[in-house]
């Protein structure tokens, strides 16, 4: 008899310190500061950052399908209760590392931004030719333009990211690659996080005001093994595309940055993937990688190289 009052009492006790289902979720959305995976402690992880429109992390398929076969583990997977089975589940928003989406719809053509804001000084020009007006106009317009593209900021990804990677084992080898706004808060983020870095990458990389030149004079810290930096000189965004890239000054121990000359800012060749994968694979390996563009710097498109020439107008604007 009495072995069973214990057994009911035992029971009842372990009924009441359960926390029932719609408790356990509230806990966890109440949560900002999301567990790492304890299951595999010796997996590599990677955090990819989608830029500005969910864009465009996870089009890198290639890197994508490298990394999972090399054992490498992707928390936006996990954090999100998504399956895996697409590639978006494999990248996280630029603003918060474990939303779905950036939260919200945009229009990435910058013409339907600027035209119309900037139409009434561009009918005072006689010519596309006094480029020194028209970019006086577009300086002016700039925080204009971009308050009404670039809604809520990166603070919520900084912060899920920062506390995510201070509770990961130390053992763990963490890889970042950002694209576009999402380079921008990789950046931050290396600044931010005392851990070790593995392999940093910064694809084309965009401030907040639509400028690379507002976030390469950041420098990147001597955290980083690697940093592997590369950018595009054909198109807005960002709006000063024809100037240097380069992050200075650089203390990773490695300094792997160049301009990848005329690819389109939403694209990330298929050799970049093939190259950081490569890099990846000998880091993982105890291999030192050949930074081929290391250093490197890209031809300025004038003084300041935003919008320097009329053809650069047109295909901002249109005819």
């Amino acid at each position: 008899m009495t072995l069973r009052l214990l057994g009911f009492i035992a029971a009842v006790t372990l009924w009441f310190a359960t926390p029932l289902p719609a408790q356990a979720a509230d806990d966890a959305k109440a949560s900002n500061a999301p567990a790492p995976d304890m299951t595999a402690p010796n997996r590599p992880v990677a955090i990819l950052v989608d830029g500005y429109g969910d864009c465009c992390a996870h089009e890198m398929h290639e890197l994508i399908d490298g990394l999972k076969a090399a054992g490498v583990e992707f928390p936006a997977v996990a954090l999100r209760g998504l399956s895996g089975r697409a590639y978006t589940d494999y990248s996280a928003p630029w603003n918060a590392l474990t939303a779905r989406d950036q939260g919200f719809k945009v229009t990435l053509n910058p013409n339907d931004y600027i035209a119309k804001p900037l139409q009434s000084g561009m009918d005072a020009f006689t010519s596309l030719l006094n480029m020194q007006n028209i970019q006086a106009v577009l300086n002016g317009d700039m925080n204009a333009v971009m308050g009404q593209m670039r809604k809520g900021s990166d603070e919520r990804f900084l912060r899920e990211t920062s506390q995510y990677l201070f509770n990961l084992p130390p053992e763990r080898r963490v890889i970042l690659i950002g694209h576009s706004f999402g380079g921008d808060s990789v950046a931050k983020l290396l600044s931010l996080t005392g851990r070790p870095i593995l392999f940093a990458a910064v694809l084309d990389p965009v401030g907040g005001a639509g400028l690379r030149s507002a976030i390469t004079g950041r420098g990147v810290p001597g955290n980083v093994r690697y940093f592997y930096n590369r950018w595009q000189t054909q198109e807005a965004f960002p709006f000063d595309y024809a100037s240097d890239g380069a992050f200075t000054p650089c203390g990773a121990q490695q300094c792997d940055q160049r301009s990848v000359g005329a690819v389109h800012h939403d694209a990330v060749p298929r050799n970049t993937q093939q190259e950081m994968l490569a890099i990846i694979r000998d880091l993982l390996a105890g291999r030192t990688p050949n930074a081929k563009g290391q250093n490197a710097k890209s031809a300025k498109g004038g003084k300041d190289g935003l919008l320097q020439r009329g053809v650069d107008l047109l295909k901002l604007f249109g005819q």
